[in-house]
């Protein structure tokens, strides 16, 4: 630098290295605006798979329980799921394949079904856990007393599948039961 001020040379440096600066700032905002682009969608997804778990849960809670030798109250099988829910017409889950994923249908007793959006498009089941082992379907074979703990919603592989969602039941016995230990159930 002279005392007249920067040389041309200088300032063409100055402003390419301001403009090689510019170029790699607008890079890592794009960059960082599509990641966070995927991360809105994978909580999207989550928000409704946990709005479905909680519609669930809340139905389940306000009607159970269910037990394995009271028929026509819960029917459960890897793909569907049709229950008691209050509603003028029985509650019920399924499962579809959409353009855009898998989706679980919940048909709440009345109007339209709600769709959710599942986290993949890989096959998706029900399991049902009472007080034994977990079973593809309720009620179990065998007509062994047992109240459903939890239904679970797995998605995947067989073999590797994971959790989108477990709904508990929380209620073995209805509100109104004398229980009786010699037939351990309710009278």
């Amino acid at each position: 630098m002279s005392e007249a001020g920067y040389t041309l040379t200088e300032t063409l440096a100055a402003m390419a290295v301001i403009g090689l600066a510019m170029g790699g700032l607008t890079l890592g905002m794009q960059v960082l605006g599509g990641q966070q682009s995927a991360v809105g969608a994978t909580v999207l997804k989550a928000q409704e798979v946990r709005a479905a778990q909680a519609w669930l849960e809340s139905r389940l809670a306000d009607h159970g329980p269910y037990r394995a030798h009271e028929t026509g109250r819960l029917a459960g099988a890897d793909e569907t799921l049709t229950f008691d829910c209050g509603a003028a017409a029985d509650c019920a889950l399924s499962f579809e394949d959409h353009e855009r994923g898998r989706r679980l249908n919940v048909f709440r007793g009345q109007g339209e079904p709600v769709s959710y959006r599942l986290p993949s498009r890989a096959p998706a089941r029900f399991v049902y856990r009472g007080a034994g082992d977990v079973v593809l379907a309720w009620p179990p074979v065998g007509g062994t007393r047992q109240a459903l703990r939890s239904i679970s919603l797995l998605q995947g592989k067989p073999g590797r599948e994971a959790a989108v969602f477990e709904a508990r039941v929380w209620a073995e016995q209805p509100l109104d039961c004398a229980y009786d230990p010699v037939i351990q159930d309710c009278r």
